[in-house]
């Protein structure tokens, strides 16, 4: 979110019912199989009844750790995610050798500062949770491919286009360790107001979606480079979502120029804290060839 706040994240997922039996089957088709909820419930439906706290633990335990859940069903047989010190060194080399561009501006109305609003740096990779050394590690491994760069640059360009809402969406898997950055367009889009236009939400529908991370841009135009990374309102409505889930992880990719782009990290997970980190990934280019 470039400029203002919205109501955007984890509109839930999922439902708890408290009437009866009925109910309990309707939660039950609510559920995603990915997690296996649908499967534990199915095995407990007959000891634990529906009003019961037991039952209402197990289901909160299971929504709050879907993230995870889906994160590591999906991960395939590589060594790098079952060593956490090699993770950290592998992305902070990767980090390290990349050029980086920091946030310097809040909102439309704020000077530019001479120093980064937020502290970017990828130092504090250790200071992360293992699984969210497996997201940006993904991320990364991406990035290295001109396809999925060069998606990205169309997906700036389409921003740039749409003058009633930043653009945005989830990023799941497509295959073991393979993932992809889903576009869905923003629910403002329909509202046809370009007060809008620095703002992002996404649907209840999209949103229901099995994902590891949320994504939108900063593009309504080729240079957003003082508003490379997160704003503070996207800090505050990340955070504010856990409440409901223990992992949330988001990706800010800014336009800097035509052909170019930064991306952050934007992520907290309760087992190491309440609040997030922001680590800057780095600036890529993209094939600007089709573009006029």
């Amino acid at each position: 979110m470039k400029k203002s706040l919205i109501s955007i994240l984890l509109a839930g997922t999922f439902l708890l019912f408290s009437c009866n039996n009925k109910n309990k089957v309707n939660e039950i088709k609510n559920i995603k199989s990915e997690s296996n909820i649908e499967k534990l419930i199915i095995e407990k439906k007959d000891s634990l009844s529906i009003d019961s706290l037991d039952y209402k633990n197990m289901i909160s335990d299971e929504r709050r750790n879907i993230v995870q859940r889906y994160l590591n069903a999906n991960l395939g047989k590589n060594k790098i995610f079952s060593n956490e010190e090699l993770l950290e060194e592998k992305i902070i080399k990767t980090l390290r050798g990349k050029t980086h561009s920091y946030r310097t501006k809040n909102i439309e109305k704020d000077s530019i500062s001479s120093i980064p609003l937020f502290n970017e740096h990828y130092s504090q990779i250790k200071e992360l949770s293992a699984n969210q050394n497996k997201i940006i590690y993904l991320m990364l491994t991406s990035l290295k491919d001109s396809s999925f760069t060069n998606r990205i640059g169309n997906m700036i360009e389409e921003d740039i286009k749409n003058k009633y809402s930043e653009n945005g969406g989830i990023i799941n898997f497509k295959a073991k360790e393979k993932i992809n950055m889903r576009y869905s367009k923003s629910d403002l889009d329909y509202l046809k107001d370009k007060k809008n236009d620095g703002n992002y939400s996404i649907s209840e529908k999209e949103d229901s979606l099995p994902k590891i991370a949320y994504f939108h841009l900063h593009a309504t135009s080729y240079d957003e480079t003082p508003f490379a990374g997160p704003s503070t309102t996207d800090v505050i409505i990340l955070e504010a979502n856990l409440i409901d889930f223990n992992l949330i992880n988001e990706f800010i990719i800014t336009s800097l120029k035509k052909g170019e782009f930064n991306i952050d990290y934007l992520g907290v997970d309760i087992i190491k804290s309440k609040k997030s980190k922001i680590i800057d990934l780095g600036n890529y280019s993209y094939d600007t060839t089709n573009i006029k």
